[in-house]
């Protein structure tokens, strides 16, 4: 985790005496030094709890690395058995399941699962293949207009492009920002119960700015802290895996992603892009 990285670096200075140093003198106060010498004892005692004259922010820290932090090699069994169980869930609740439903049925209703479950493996085969490499000039406009039409009949859920002006391009892999736009389309569709989805394109500080809305709930707290993790998902039969591979897709070409909710109502993502 980039956390932990960062929070033992900086625990390893305060035994230096190097940040301690650099706060006595920035902000002339004690408390900081104190209360991240006492998070560096709570930690190595498995206590975790920091309290030196309320030191603010350093005292969330110890927050969250209490309630976040784990060894390394925990983390990673722990990572493996919830990336398996997400495997075997999926494909119990979309293979197994609709197969012995029909295991007795007439050829027609076996076909149609068989099917079903074919397309079921295909999506999770997506999932696991690398995103595509290079970089070139990709028109946005067009690229949203064209990708509008092309949800829309493909899902029945109508994408609102109102507003978006002609000659937006920014540089990034045309095809693989397809493959990460149409996973937000397909979230948005769904957790807005098939309602509109609006799209708006803007630009600022040399940065093409995607900005997808839904008409759904918004995101939960929930939801927020734990989007990208690999299987976290509120539906049923879900893989969990979009916004997790749209993720790895942008920063691949050097977008990023941001989730928020919007004051409008909804939920909002934003994908960035340097402009061409």
């Amino acid at each position: 985790m980039e956390l932990l990285g960062w929070f033992v670096a900086m625990v390893a200075a305060v035994a230096g005496g190097v940040v301690g140093w650099r706060f006595g003198r920035i902000s002339g106060g004690q408390p900081y030094e104190e209360a991240l010498v006492d998070l560096q004892k709570a930690l190595e005692s498995g206590e975790a709890q920091v309290d030196a004259g309320d030191p603010g922010a350093v005292r969330t820290l110890g927050h969250v690395v209490a309630d976040r932090w784990v060894p390394r090699g925990v983390e990673r069994e722990a990572a493996f058995h919830e990336a398996l169980d997400g495997v075997t869930r999926y494909l119990k609740e979309t293979v197994e399941e609709p197969l012995e439903a029909v295991s007795d049925g007439n050829p027609m209703e076996m076909k149609d699962a068989i099917n079903e479950a074919v397309g079921a493996l295909q999506d999770l085969e997506f999932y696991t293949n690398a995103p595509p490499v290079g970089s070139d000039k990709v028109d946005l406009s067009g690229l949203l207009r064209e990708m509008a039409t092309e949800f829309n009949e493909d899902s029945g859920v109508e994408v609102r492009t109102r507003g978006i002006r002609s000659g937006i391009s920014a540089v990034g892999n045309e095809e693989a920002l397809k493959d990460a736009l149409f996973l937000i389309f397909h979230n948005a569709g769904q957790f807005g119960g098939g309602e509109p989805v609006d799209v708006r394109l803007r630009t600022r500080d040399q940065t093409a700015r995607i900005e997808i809305r839904d008409r759904g709930p918004g995101f939960s707290a929930a939801a927020l802290s734990k989007a990208y993790d690999p299987f976290f998902t509120t539906l049923p039969g879900g893989l969990g895996l979009g916004l997790t591979h749209a993720r790895r897709v942008l920063e691949t070409m050097g977008a990023k992603i941001h989730l928020r909710n919007s004051e409008k109502g909804g939920a909002e993502v934003e994908v960035s892009l340097p402009l061409a």
